[in-house]
Parts: structure tokens; C-alpha cells; sequence
């Protein structure tokens, strides 16, 4: 690491600096590879936007140095777009910040509830932050994840350091840093889109539309030395440690009949994923970090299921339904937008002369529209002959104040 920056001064190094280029940072329009035509008239719509990224810090003990990396998590590994270093007494009490700017890649605009509004292409982010302890060999880390868009000025990240010592292994089977992996089209039964669990006389249904961002569960794992010549690591386990948005791309409709009752749930299959490594020191310590994200590669992802479903036995009241009345309860979830072309038109003239073929183009027009995307979940009181006969209401509560993980039940 290049010197030792003080934490009132850091600031983002530009990826030019670092010599490397970073994809989310130095970014061409992306919808011009469907219009090529139009590459010229949308080049220009390619403004960058500021961003500042908070990054506040505790549990680091004072009398240590804390470093700090910032990684852009792409298709082919994590990037580490910025960085800086300073003494843990030294920390902002108002976080420390980072300054660099995004290219505002337009997806369209939408309109809701009158309200118009530019959408932006967002960028997920991996902020890291470790310290250590020469005397007593013990390491303090902590990660954190953050999707930040030109849409928003400042992002607030909150890091809680902890001190961490697994288990020693050999040096051969610490994986080189600045690699990569895809893994494609993986199930994803942890991930809970939608749960129900409704009695006999009940029916549901649920639909999750293409073009839903469902957030999927990150995981890392870490090698550390502060001798990297030795032939002994230390290795930390696996551990979940935030959430990236992932697009569902097929709908998927999920029915229950009233005749018996069932509980279950969606979710997502085919999820891609990437494992990535990256390094960090050398000094005072080397650092391996294996990072596994899911990212949209083959864009073949659907929501799954049914599969049981074991629902919680309290919850956050809904709604109910008295007896005999029948009547269907719904709720929808809003889930994201995708962007389509609604019409792209070129007019442009031939001009001859001299031998020479010219072509202009004075005018193109494209035209976006965005749809936006909810989960809708519905439960039906459907048949009162098949529910006990001491009940007079059918009570229905959300798992975990999540309105998409319902359970229904009669009560007297």
C-alpha cells in the first residue's frame, strides 16, 4: 500500500492512477450495442454524476493503523477502486468519506403518481476495512456491501470491526489473489421471494413478474499472514456478510387450491454467480479475500418452487375476513423496472459527389419506456365449509413484518 493517507483527507484514487481500468467507473452507454446507429446521440447523455460514500467505523482498536478499500464487483472479479489508511484514534466521528464520480448511463424515464423521473444505471460496491495487532497477532476486519447510483448524493456505510483467528492452514492452499470464477445458473432454496401457508376452504396466488430484483445473500471468506514467506495461513470460514440485488427474468405464477391447504415457497433457480479474489497489504499484513456474488451473467433466471415451507408461529397482523363473508386480500411488493425501446427511428439522406458516397444523420430518435415490476400475493376465503366450526374469522400475519411471507389461520 502506497504510504499511510490521513483519514480527514482521504479520498477516492482515480482508476487511472491505479493503472487499471475499472468497468463501473469508466463506462460506455450500454444500450448503444442494441442501437449502434445511435451510438453518437447517446454518447453524449454520458455525464458523470458525484457520489460521496460515509464510511463509519467502530470497534478498531485505538492504538491501531486501519485500512480501508472500496471494490467495484463486476462479472470478471472485484476491483478495488479506492483506498486509504489512518490510525483508528484518528476516525471521522461523522464517518470518513470518499469522493469520485459515476457516469450517469440513462435507462429511461417513468412516471409515478405524476412524478417523472430519469433512472441510472447502479453500481454495487464491496467496502472493506481491516486492522492489526503486530504484538498479539490478532486481526480486526470488517465488510459491507452498498449499491450506489447517480440518482443519490451520499451513501452511509456502517462497519463493525471484530477480531477474528480461525485455524491454521498450509500455504498451498491459499488461492492467488486477482482471480476469478463464474458459476452459472445455481439454485438458490436459502432465498425466500415469496412464502404462504394457508388452511383447507383458503386459496392464494402469487406472481413474480420478469424484471423483479430480488436480493441475494453475499458470502466471503479470508487467508491472512503478516509473513507471507511462511508455510502457515490462517484461514477464517465462510460467513455471509450483506446482499446484491439479482433480476428474476422469467415470470413465474404459483396457485393453491382451496381443497386442503398447503404452505410453501418461491425461489430463485439459475442464479449466476461470481467468486472472486483479491489482495490486500503488504504491509503490515497480506490479505486473500475470496468474495462469491451473485451477478446477472446468463440472464436465465427464474423463481422456483413451490417447495414446504415452515411458517413462523407469530407475526405481524394483516387483515382478516369474517365468516360467512368471502372476499380476496391482496398486497404487491415493488420489486424494480426494466427498460424497453419503444420506438427508435434514424432519417438520414445520401449525398453523391466526386465518386464519394456520404451519409448523414440529422436527426435520430430513441424512445425508452420503463415497466416497473411488484410481486402480487392474494389469499381468498374461498369455502367456510372446510374450517372449524368454532371459527368466525380467518386472521392472516406477515413472518418478520415481510408482507410476501403470509400466513392465514381461523380463529374462534
Amino acid at each position: 500500500m502506497k504510504g499511510v493517507l490521513g483519514f480527514a483527507a482521504a479520498k477516492l484514487k482515480r482508476a487511472d492512477e491505479e493503472g487499471r481500468v475499472v468497468p463501473a467507473i469508466v463506462l460506455s452507454l450500454t444500450l448503444v450495442a442494441l442501437l449502434p446507429a445511435a451510438q453518437s446521440a447517446l454518447a453524449a447523455l454520458g455525464r458523470t454524476a458525484p457520489v460521496r460514500l460515509r464510511v463509519l467505523m467502530e470497534g478498531f482498536p485505538e492504538h491501531l493503523t486501519v485500512y480501508v478499500s472500496v471494490y467495484n464487483l463486476t462479472e470478471r472479479g472485484a476491483v478495488r477502486v479506492a483506498r486509504a489508511s489512518g490510525p483508528a484514534s484518528a476516525l471521522p466521528p461523522d464517518g470518513l468519506t470518499f469522493d469520485f464520480a459515476v457516469h450517469k448511463v440513462p435507462l429511461g424515464l417513468t412516471e409515478i403518481r405524476g412524478v417523472k423521473k430519469v433512472r441510472y444505471e447502479i453500481y454495487p460496491f464491496n467496502v472493506f476495512a481491516y486492522a492489526y495487532d503486530a504484538e498479539g497477532r490478532e486481526l480486526y476486519a470488517a465488510s459491507a456491501y452498498v449499491t450506489v447510483s447517480p440518482e443519490q448524493y451520499e451513501y452511509v456505510v456502517e462497519l463493525k470491526a471484530r477480531k477474528l483467528h480461525s485455524k491454521q492452514v498450509s500455504a498451498d492452499q491459499v488461492p492467488a489473489p486477482n482471480q476469478y470464477q463464474e458459476i452459472l445458473d445455481q439454485q438458490a432454496r436459502e432465498i425466500v421471494i415469496v412464502a404462504y401457508a394457508v388452511p383447507a376452504g383458503v386459496s392464494c396466488y402469487m406472481k413474480v413478474p420478469a424484471g423483479s430484483k430480488i436480493p441475494i445473500e453475499t458470502f466471503e471468506k479470508m487467508y491472512w499472514t503478516d509473513d507471507p514467506t511462511l508455510q502457515t495461513w490462517t484461514e477464517e470460514n465462510w460467513e455471509a456478510t450483506g446482499f446484491v440485488d439479482y433480476e428474476i427474468d422469467l415470470d413465474k405464477e404459483a396457485r393453491v387450491p382451496p381443497d386442503t391447504g398447503d404452505a410453501g415457497y418461491l425461489w430463485p433457480s439459475n442464479v449466476d454467480y461470481v467468486i472472486a479474489t483479491v489482495g490486500e497489504g503488504p504491509s503490515p499484513l497480506y490479505i486473500v479475500r475470496v468474495l462469491k456474488y451473485a451477478k446477472n451473467i446468463n440472464h436465465n433466471t427464474i423463481a422456483a418452487g413451490p417447495s414446504s415451507w415452515a411458517p413462523c408461529s407469530g407475526g405481524t397482523f394483516l387483515d382478516e375476513i369474517k365468516r360467512p363473508c368471502t372476499a380476496t386480500i391482496t398486497w404487491s411488493k415493488y420489486t424494480g423496472y426494466r427498460v424497453r425501446v419503444e420506438s427508435f427511428s434514424v432519417s438520414f439522406k445520401a449525398i453523391i459527389g466526386n465518386g464519394t458516397v456520404k451519409v448523414e444523420f440529422p436527426g435520430i430518435e430513441v424512445r425508452f419506456k420503463i415497466e416497473e415490476y411488484y410481486i402480487t400475493f392474494q389469499v381468498s376465503m374461498v369455502d367456510w365449509s372446510k374450517a372449524p366450526l368454532d371459527a368466525n374469522y380467518l386472521r392472516i400475519y406477515a413472518c418478520d413484518n415481510e408482507r410476501m411471507q403470509v400466513r392465514a389461520q381461523y380463529e374462534p
